[in-house]
């Protein structure tokens, strides 16, 4: 009973803290499903795989609502991140991974300090657009930017790329791309990252039922959890000040990359 009760309400959270920053929340399932649960590492990938799927639907439905997804950049993304995703699990097999771990922990560690320490500058894409993108949420407000065709497809590419390399869910390089090179407001980019999310998780999600890495029984359990707890994370991003959920996703970030970085230390595969 305390066992499913951990479980229930760790993944409440994860639903929350995935929605709200635009992440898929792999990197806190996988150890609920491998250390309260006692799944092996693949079905725990594989499970929290088939959750993550649960947290991009019930997400993107809030942020539907909330009128704040870029359908056109998240498409564009998607279309790139797939193939990325697959040529980059493909190219892990080229390398080893504990060296490129630490390094890409310490990119993302400098990457969220960078995202903490201008959460009030207002970013600008690195490459200038001739896509005129205008969103109005549902509360009026209003967003306008530019955005390039191609580096949005560059963007996708290297986030699924980088996701299927190491094993890092893709809204951890989609919003933190989407923010600082692309100049997304850190809302629609959080949205966004949730829709293209569909597309991504579909295609891992496929790959780990044909090979039998799917517990669907909790993975069912999980998606039940994650889902009301995403619609309540898309509700608290809604309200936050873009400042405040720029620290917010920095700071999530920082936990993560400095995980990565002394992941070899301890041995953690």
């Amino acid at each position: 009973m305390i066992e499913i009760v951990l479980f229930g309400l760790g993944i409440f959270i994860v639903g929350i803290v995935s929605a709200m920053i635009g992440v898929g929340g792999g990197f806190l399932m996988v150890p609920i499903f491998n250390l309260i649960l006692g799944f092996t590492a693949h079905k725990a990938v594989g499970t929290s795989s088939f959750a993550i799927l649960f947290t991009a639907l019930s997400a993107s439905i809030a942020y539907f609502r909330q009128g704040r997804i870029d359908r056109v950049v998240g498409i564009f993304l998607a279309a790139l991140s797939i193939i990325g995703a697959g040529l980059g699990a493909y190219a892990t097999k080229f390398f080893s991974s504990v060296m490129l771990t630490s390094f890409f922990g310490l990119f993302l560690v400098f990457t969220s300090l960078y995202m903490i320490l201008t959460a009030n500058k207002e970013f600008r894409s690195m490459v200038r657009g001739s896509l005129k993108r205008i969103i109005v949420d549902r509360d009026g407000g209003k967003f306008e930017y530019y955005v390039s065709v191609g580096f949005s497809l560059i963007v996708g590419f290297l986030a699924g790329f980088t996701g299927g390399f190491f094993g890092v869910g893709g809204g951890i390089i989609v919003v933190s791309l989407m923010v600082i090179f692309m100049g997304l407001p850190i809302h629609i980019a959080v949205a966004t990252s949730m829709f293209t999310m569909i597309f991504t998780s579909t295609s891992s999600l496929l790959t780990h039922l044909t090979i039998g890495n799917v517990d669907l029984t909790y993975g069912t359990t999980a998606g039940f959890f994650i889902a009301f707890g995403a619609q309540v994370g898309a509700y608290i991003a809604r309200r936050t000040k873009p400042k405040q959920l720029k620290r917010a996703f920095g700071i999530f970030l920082l936990f993560i990359g400095l995980r990565m970085t002394i992941q070899p230390i301890l041995f953690i595969t």
